[in-house]
């Protein structure tokens, strides 16, 4: 309104020109504050969702947190599960049970044909006497 009063009282002093240059730059000085203003505007609504979407990765980061040591459960619960299939295929394999060719031969001959059985560990060293310095001779 200031600047209005000052454009006033240079048209009633008969300075047209000045007045039209006052005006123009009030008009300038309206135009950039508008422009201003909107920018603000803009501004602010984009840092409102930025800090709703801040809120929301917090939240979720927060439930990743809470449930990490599930999680690692249940990844150390699949690993073990995996260690004991692998170790009964290893005993399966040991005993026999798990060979195709003794699995053949069985439904051939059916029960009569023997199943391997599993070696004790004193059937699995050498049965013929070595040389043992220093000890018992077998």
């Amino acid at each position: 309104m200031k600047h209005d009063a000052e454009v006033d009282q240079l048209l009633q002093a008969g300075l047209q020109e000045d007045a039209l240059a006052a005006q123009d730059r009030l008009n300038q000085s309206r135009l950039v504050a508008a422009k201003l203003t909107e920018q603000l505007d803009r501004l602010e609504a984009h840092y409102a969702e930025m800090v709703e979407a801040q809120a929301g990765i917090n939240a979720r980061v927060s439930t990743l947190q809470a449930s990490a040591p599930e999680f690692d459960g249940l990844v150390g619960l699949a690993r073990a599960k995996d260690l004991t299939a692998e170790a009964m295929q290893s005993l399966d394999d040991l005993s026999g049970t798990g060979d195709p060719m003794s699995h053949a031969l069985s439904t051939l001959f059916g029960p009569a044909w023997p199943r391997p059985r599993r070696r004790s560990r004193s059937s699995s060293r050498a049965r013929w006497p070595t040389a043992n310095p220093g000890g018992p001779q077998a």
